[in-house]
């Protein structure tokens, strides 16, 4: 039904040893490949990852549209530490020395310290074009660079609980302005209060100018 609305990006969340539950999604995505542009795997950290990781490629493949590995370093964490990003920074190198067909992104463990750390171990491309930022529902901050990196360098960085608690300041007062009337709650929208909304694309700005110096 989701794919029938015209969506044309998927993400699929997926474990080491599962490839059967992946197959029998896979088929119900299948009859709507052609309408997507991306397909995003998320995979976490495990014995016998990069295999299945080959097995879920060779389950996908022939793909006409970008794919991307999502190496999920430490799921939801959304911790501070300049030593959390490291699982995932490490994920992402073993991935991208794997030399599967596709693009690597980092996520879960990421955080403030995440592209000092790929610059620090060479696995960040200069760009000096790039598209990014998306604060979704979800408050997902996200950057995918223009070119999309190489084999041997991460293409892009997502920033999912870390970027939710970045933001909880600003959504707690979003919520405290919430009213209800007569038993009926009106929800307030970021987007038609200007200081709030200032507030957090500053804060979205000081993760995605790291990678892109003009938000």
């Amino acid at each position: 039904m989701i794919l029938k609305s015209g969506v044309d990006a998927v993400e699929i969340h997926t474990t080491v040893g599962h490839l059967a539950e992946f197959k029998k999604l896979w088929q119900t995505i299948l009859p709507y490949i052609g309408h997507l542009k991306l397909v995003a795997i998320s995979c976490p950290n495990g014995e016998g990852m990069i295999d299945y990781l080959h097995e879920l490629y060779d389950a996908i493949a022939p793909l006409s549209c970008v794919n991307i590995w999502q190496t999920d370093g430490r799921s939801m964490s959304g911790d501070i530490g300049a030593g959390t990003t490291l699982a995932t920074v490490k994920l992402g190198a073993k991935v991208l020395r794997a030399k599967i067909p596709g693009y690597v992104q980092l996520a879960g463990g990421t955080n403030n310290y995440t592209v000092p750390k790929l610059r620090a171990m060479g696995l960040l491309k200069e760009l000096t074009r790039s598209k990014s930022q998306v604060m979704g529902e979800n408050n997902v901050i996200s950057h995918t660079s223009a070119r999309l990196g190489t084999e041997t360098s991460v293409a892009g960085v997502a920033y999912g609980s870390y970027a939710r608690k970045l933001l909880s300041g600003v959504l707690e007062e979003l919520e405290a302005k919430e009213v209800d009337n007569s038993s009926v709650k009106v929800t307030a929208r970021l987007e038609e209060e200007p200081t709030l909304l200032w507030q957090a694309v500053s804060l979205a700005d000081s993760l995605v100018s790291q990678l892109k110096h003009e938000f």
